[in-house]
């Protein structure tokens, strides 16, 4: 099976071992990277040039800055998958990690297969964005059918109200006038009602 290839990764971790380590399986699979060593600088690049990375793999303790607030910030306002590594796997960090956002947690040490299957959080982050660009583009049509709708509805009723206002100037009504013949009939209703 082909793996996608040019998925640009970021990669953030104070053991310089474990980046050297992890860009070598990286190029092993064809993807692009970039490694930092503290978070500050991996959070300039980001804002720097915000579209040259598909991904952020960071480890959860890093000594410099909180990851987990840099996790929030590059979910929320970057929009970018961000997976977290670590060598604890304590359900609490865990669960912390994935409410923050990270699409995914990884135990240290990481494996050759999760780094090859990498690419998976990328194209589920792609999957999900033209779904919901398909979706909009099928609504838009029954949104504007709708506009249309209240627009011509608002203008057939305006134009009957005018319509209405002009008969309605032109034509007075006629009042009813009661006849003796009729006042005679009404009180003998009036009277016989009373009476029961």
């Amino acid at each position: 099976m082909a793996l996608p290839t040019n998925i640009r990764v970021l990669v953030i971790d104070h053991d310089i071992n474990l980046l050297n380590a992890i860009e070598k399986l990286c190029y092993q699979f064809n993807y692009s990277v970039k490694t930092c060593s503290n978070v500050s600088d991996a959070f300039n690049l980001l804002l720097g040039k915000k579209d040259i990375f598909d991904l952020v793999l960071i480890e959860a303790k890093m000594p410099d800055m909180d990851s987990y607030g840099f996790l929030r910030h590059v979910t929320q306002q970057i929009n970018i998958p961000v997976i977290m590594m670590c060598a604890d796997g304590s359900t609490s960090v865990v669960m912390k990690a994935i409410e923050d956002g990270a699409c995914d947690y990884w135990i240290k040490p990481l494996t050759e297969s999760l780094i090859m299957n990498m690419w998976q959080h990328v194209a589920r982050k792609l999957w999900k964005e033209n779904k919901n660009l398909e979706l909009m583009s099928e609504k838009l049509p029954l949104i504007d059918q709708k506009i249309e709708e209240v627009i011509n509805t608002s203008v057939k009723k305006g134009s009957v109200e005018k319509n209405n206002d002009k008969l309605g100037s032109s034509t007075k009504k006629k009042r009813l006038k009661w006849s003796p013949e009729l006042k005679r009939k009404g009180n003998t209703q009036k009277n016989s009602c009373n009476d029961e």
